[in-house]
């Protein structure tokens, strides 16, 4: 029996090509990894949705460069913010809505600032006929006396009283209980607290007005 012996062929053209492409294919993921840097990527040419969701955080943000945000809630600082609704400290929002700080009140606490002012205007027979609001009526009424349940604690409040109607009158107003500086005994012993104030006018069924600040 006759062995021929081994020919080596000749790779055709289609053959070279495939081979060619096939290391291109196994070398070009090697070659991105080492070749491809931040110069080589056209600027503002990797869109939003080619990013995998959560993959920046804070080291690959700026945060100072972010600007103004239009709605910050419970943030811990909100700077510039249109509306910061519980920001520990909101600098420069439009409105804080529960802000711990606020740098432009100085950070005075509330009770530094002019609170609700209750008001109310009653008549001669102890009606309140206006309000601001929480002001019990009618209010006892006993010859030119008027006491008056605000609802709420009058201490270190200032009082301010004035007749209503074209007549001069005399009128004077003073916290109830007795406890504090300037305040007097009411009576029934039931309105002797500093809910109430006790309003005198010096002709009898003379309306007036009464106003709380502080």
């Amino acid at each position: 029996m006759r062995i021929r012996p081994f020919r080596f062929r000749r790779p055709s053209p289609a053959m070279i090509v495939a081979l060619v492409a096939l290391v291109v294919a196994l070398g070009g993921s090697a070659y991105a990894v080492t070749r491809i840097s931040g110069t080589a990527i056209k600027p503002r040419s990797i869109p939003a949705d080619r990013i995998r969701r959560n993959a920046l955080t804070g080291t690959e943000i700026n945060k100072a460069r972010l600007g103004r945000v239009n709605e910050a809630k419970n943030a811990t600082n909100s700077k510039f913010a249109l509306r910061a609704s519980a920001a520990d400290s909101a600098a420069n929002a439009l409105n804080a809505g529960s802000a711990r700080s606020a740098d432009t009140l100085g950070g005075s606490p509330p009770s530094a600032f002019q609170g609700r002012i209750r008001w109310a205007l009653i008549d001669g027979a102890g009606n309140v006929l206006d309000q601001s609001g929480g002001i019990a009526t009618p209010a006892l009424h006993s010859s030119t006396t008027y006491v008056i349940d605000f609802g709420v604690d009058l201490s270190r409040k200032a009082l301010l009283v004035t007749p209503n109607g074209p007549s001069p009158v005399t009128v004077s107003a003073a916290p109830c209980g007795g406890s504090l500086p300037g305040a007097v005994s009411c009576s029934p012993a039931a309105v002797n607290d500093n809910n109430h104030a006790r309003v005198t006018v010096g002709a009898a069924s003379a309306p007036f007005y009464i106003a709380v600040l502080g």
